[in-house]
């Protein structure tokens, strides 16, 4: 089949979940013997050369971005309180990409148009399919529930209430978006039950992103010590929220039980200010963004997860059990994960319980790596990137 990704951000490198996702799903269609092409935005936070992008010859995958500048603008975002649409959406506009993909759909026989992502659906109606195209919308999570999230709980009554606003406007948009897709295929289960629920017009299949097994460590170095690590996209609301939180109200109990312990961040795209907010604070060292994740999480012991917005699928935490790292979460960064998943890490529904938890793993280490060498089994056997985009191409032929 001939498949083309629209995507929202530069796949290349994959180093946040949202590219690692886009990344995941064309390397397998791919594999599975797909002609994969995919359109995505160069923005200014994002930016990658497409011809510069190495993946390897047996992978049958072209890259063509476009630029477009979805930074913030002010006025922008006060002129959209009288729209309709969505701010996020809105800003995600870009003539210069629909005139490319209309291109692309005119000189080449499409069999799927998957966009990645919500902000994405909106040039599904702008270009004329082939009769046998299908459109389908790839939900990597649900953001009007993120913002809605993130609106809760700021302190800010201004931006709490521009957020509810745009929340609101994110939840009716999505109802009246998918009208233009075909096929729904959440990596989330949370999701995948969600849009079940909400009508039976939609055909749903349920694709996870995977790993790619072949490119694990087949052993992980033995830790010594009883460090935590923090990793991922720190322009991405939810991971900084979460870790501002942990590092306010978790990490300073569990540093006065345990005087050794250190807690190291990494992340791409940092902002300014989160450096130097978390700078000189006893126990904590801050990376930015680290060249190889592997590399920097090997000596460490246990992956911490704090979010307290978001939803869909939580790729660190797959990545952090695939490497045999003990991993703890609260329930909204369990939340939409493949079923068992949730027996091989630890979830914790509140502060204190997050705290007792933590204690627990770091006082009983021998116990901690044996459930994390359980959870590496696990997604060696349940989680391999190639089988789920697999069973996604079957399913794509069958439509």
């Amino acid at each position: 089949m001939n498949i083309l990704l629209l995507a929202k951000k530069n796949p290349w490198p994959p180093k946040d979940g949202e590219a690692i996702a886009i990344l995941q799903m064309a390397k397998g269609l791919a594999a599975n013997g797909n002609r994969v092409t995919v359109l995505y935005m160069n923005t200014p936070k994002h930016h990658f050369d497409a011809e510069k992008i190495q993946l390897g010859g047996f992978y049958d995958i072209q890259f063509q971005s476009v630029w477009v500048n979805s930074n913030v603008k002010p006025w922008n975002a006060l002129l959209n309180l009288v729209k309709n649409i969505p701010y996020h959406t809105e800003k995600f506009f870009s003539s210069e990409y629909l005139s490319k993909l209309t291109i692309i759909v005119k000189n080449e026989n499409i069999d799927i148009i998957q966009a990645e992502g919500l902000y994405l659906i909106q040039y599904f109606s702008k270009i004329t399919k082939g009769s046998k195209t299908k459109f389908v919308y790839r939900s990597h999570n649900q953001e009007g529930e993120i913002w809605k999230n993130i609106a809760a709980n700021s302190k800010n009554p201004v931006r709490k209430w521009y957020l509810q606003l745009q929340s609101k406007k994110l939840f009716r948009y999505e109802n009246l978006i998918l009208k233009n897709a075909d096929v729904i295929v959440p990596i989330s289960l949370t999701d995948t039950v969600h849009y079940k629920n909400i009508s039976n017009q939609y055909q749903v299949h349920y694709s996870p992103t995977g790993i790619d097994i072949e490119n694990i460590p087949d052993n992980t170095p033995e830790v010594k010590g009883i460090d935590l690590y923090f990793i991922g996209g720190l322009d991405w609301l939810p991971n900084t929220e979460g870790l501002l939180w942990f590092i306010k109200k978790i990490f300073p109990v569990i540093k006065n039980l345990f005087s050794d312990i250190q807690l190291h961040i990494a992340g791409r795209n940092a902002p300014a200010w989160l450096g130097e907010k978390i700078s000189g604070i006893p126990g904590i060292k801050f990376y930015g963004e680290v060249p190889n994740a592997f590399e920097f999480i090997q000596d460490k012991f246990i992956c911490i997860v704090p979010l307290l917005s978001g939803s869909g699928m939580k790729l660190k935490i797959m990545e952090a059990m695939a490497v045999g790292k003990p991993v703890i979460t609260t329930f909204k960064g369990a939340e939409g994960m493949p079923t068992g998943v949730d027996e091989h890490i630890s979830v914790a529904v509140s502060e204190a319980e997050f705290i007792r938890m933590l204690s627990d793993m770091l006082n009983n280490k021998v116990d901690t790596i044996h459930k994390a060498k359980a959870a590496k089994q696990f997604v060696m056997q349940h989680l391999n990137n190639i089988t789920l985009t697999k069973q996604l191409t079957q399913f794509y032929s069958n439509l």
